[in-house]
């Protein structure tokens, strides 16, 4: 009987051990990935949505009126104008104050004859400018990247994105290297349809950073909008149990 305590109490032990020193804090977002853009998509189109590793995502395409959902009166759009767009981030000041300027805006153009938001004019030809974002839990940006600024890309091409994930050190504890653990990306992209009128998207998702063996958030081919995924560059296992086939570089 004697025996059989002590065995299970370290049985107990043992578990305890294990479990204080089980990984909490982890990061599957791919460290790079390719983008090739399919400009016939909409938002219906969307598989990371379905992946255990993503916990929300979010998507809008929209065109002509400058004073739309994603629109500036001046035809850009700045880091803070795009994050307080997105629904999770709960930047109260910085929300109400652009929707405070929309209203003003809408007030003063009132007259201003309707653009119609059709999904054939929502359908770009080319993309001037694309912004990779990324934000961290506490919804303060950690990246900010530019694509296909200088060589507009059009139906069919394809660029590269970097994370900010790919600056993680193996060795060095998760917790101990935040500002390279994003929870949010966000794709921007603005282009010109046929009617050459301005075509804006806007393709976000949420990263769980569970340590879960299943947790997988994007994968080749995956897609969300115009963009699709391919050449996905794994995070190494040290950061996502999920990837248990992908050695530290």
């Amino acid at each position: 009987m004697t025996n059989s305590i002590l065995a299970t109490l370290l049985i107990l032990a043992t578990s305890l051990r294990e479990g204080t020193n089980a990984q909490t804090s982890c990061s599957c977002a791919p460290r790079s990935f390719d983008v090739t853009l399919d400009l016939s998509n909409t938002c219906d189109d969307n598989t990371i949505s379905s992946n255990v590793g993503i916990s929300q995502t979010d998507c809008t395409i929209e065109s002509g009126d400058d004073f739309a959902f994603l629109a500036k009166a001046d035809g850009s759009s700045s880091v803070d104008d795009i994050i307080a767009t997105v629904p999770w981030i709960k930047d109260i000041k910085r929300a109400a104050k652009i929707q405070a300027r929309a209203k003003i805006e809408a007030k003063q153009n009132k007259k201003r004859p309707p653009q119609r938001n059709l999904q054939g004019d929502s359908v770009p030809v080319i993309i001037t400018s694309v912004q990779f974002i990324e934000i961290d839990a506490a919804g303060e940006l950690l990246s900010n990247s530019q694509a296909c600024n200088v060589n507009s890309c059009i139906d069919g091409s394809t660029f590269s994105i970097s994370s900010v994930t790919s600056q993680l050190e193996p060795g060095v504890p998760i917790e101990d290297q935040p500002g390279r653990v994003p929870e949010t990306a966000v794709l921007f992209m603005i282009g010109l349809n046929d009617q050459n009128e301005e075509v804006r998207g806007r393709f976000v998702w949420r990263y769980t950073n569970s340590c879960a063996q299943d947790a997988t958030t994007i994968e080749d081919g995956d897609l969300i909008g115009f963009p699709v995924f391919d050449n996905i560059e794994n995070q190494v296992a040290e950061f996502c149990p999920a990837n248990e086939q992908t050695p530290s570089p």
